[in-house]
């Protein structure tokens, strides 16, 4: 062989060598890049997965600790007896959680559903004029107020009930109403077959907030009237209060006489808050089933807003995905 075939033959050899290293590289790759978008797609279903046990488990739990709060519980087919404010709580309780749609379930209370709003009006107007003393039926109650309160206030003064600052019991504090909110009130109307068993019409306070905690939430409330009668309203209110407030507590609720009306917030873990839309007061040791709000006038309650159930929004978790995915696109064209 000819020194110009030997070269010839050599550099063929060399341009399998690197033929074959390349597909070596390209076969790693792909390979790399499959584990990538397997280790992305297992990443989908276990988000997925948890996403969906965190709503079902917050639904559940908030309505278990609901129906705890009426003697005996609700059952399917059970009579809906008691006050016409019991009944309403018990048709409020055995209603299923309304249906949502997509949009609402991911978006919650971003800045696309809330826009800019932020509360700063509403508390202005809290701080000068108090709450609203409409009590329904007869009136028309103040949505917008509802929404403030249920998905500003009320999830930060919970948060503050949790924190360092329930050190300062029975001392007056200014409210924080932060985060965005977005909701609506409605008339729940019950079928026939379920109105002769007892089931009444109902009020419900759909909110979403990302007020008091690290994500989105959705809230739904019952809003409903406390009977007047003096044995409907003991039967009511022990059921809400079965222990009543310390003395303390009931006497700030008329402590101002030029603001008769103020609310009585139900926190939770036997924590309340009598806020008179300036300021608010934390006290310990009260015994209550069901987190929501109470409107006081006078000492007295005229309407409670409770929280009948609440489930966690989706928006948060599919962010999240969205970013660990990202991360992984990122990496594979870096490779």
């Amino acid at each position: 062989m000819d020194k110009r075939a030997r070269q010839g033959v050599e550099r063929f050899r060399r341009a399998a060598a690197r033929t074959g290293d390349a597909l070596s590289q390209a076969a790693g790759r792909a390979t790399e890049q499959a584990g990538a978008w397997g280790r992305a797609a297992g990443q989908a279903g276990q988000a997925a997965s948890q996403v969906a046990g965190q709503v079902v488990g917050h639904a559940a739990r908030a309505a278990d600790a609901a129906r705890s709060a009426l003697p005996g519980g609700i059952r399917s087919g059970q009579e809906f007896e008691g006050t016409l404010f019991q009944r309403r709580l018990a048709t409020a309780l055995a209603t299923r959680p309304h249906a949502r749609s997509l949009g609402t379930n991911v978006l919650g209370a971003s800045l696309l559903r809330t826009g800019l709003s932020l509360g700063w009006r509403r508390k202005r107007t809290l701080e000068r004029e108090g709450f609203d003393t409409t009590v329904a039926p007869g009136g028309v109650l103040d949505a917008d107020e509802l929404i403030h309160v249920h998905g500003r206030r009320l999830p930060n003064i919970i948060r503050s009930a949790t924190g360092l600052i329930r050190r300062q019991q029975d001392k007056e504090l200014r409210p924080i109403d932060s985060g965005s909110t977005t909701g609506s009130l409605r008339r729940v109307t019950v079928s026939e077959t379920d109105r002769q068993r007892g089931a009444v019409d109902w009020d419900r306070l759909c909110l979403d907030t990302d007020a008091g905690r690290d994500d989105n939430q959705h809230i739904d409330v019952l809003v409903a009237p406390i009977g007047r009668d003096g044995a409907e309203y003991a039967s009511d209110m022990s059921l809400l209060l079965p222990a009543w407030l310390p003395p303390q507590a009931a006497q700030a609720l008329v402590a101002r006489p030029d603001r008769p009306t103020v609310r009585l917030h139900l926190l939770g873990e036997g924590w309340v808050s009598v806020d008179d839309g300036a300021r608010f007061r934390l006290y310990e040791g009260v015994p209550h089933a069901m987190c929501g709000s109470l409107v006081m006038t006078s000492g007295r309650a005229t309407r409670a807003e409770l929280w009948i159930s609440d489930r966690d929004n989706i928006g948060p978790d599919v962010i999240d995905f969205l970013g660990e995915v990202l991360g992984d696109l990122i990496e594979l064209s870096a490779l």
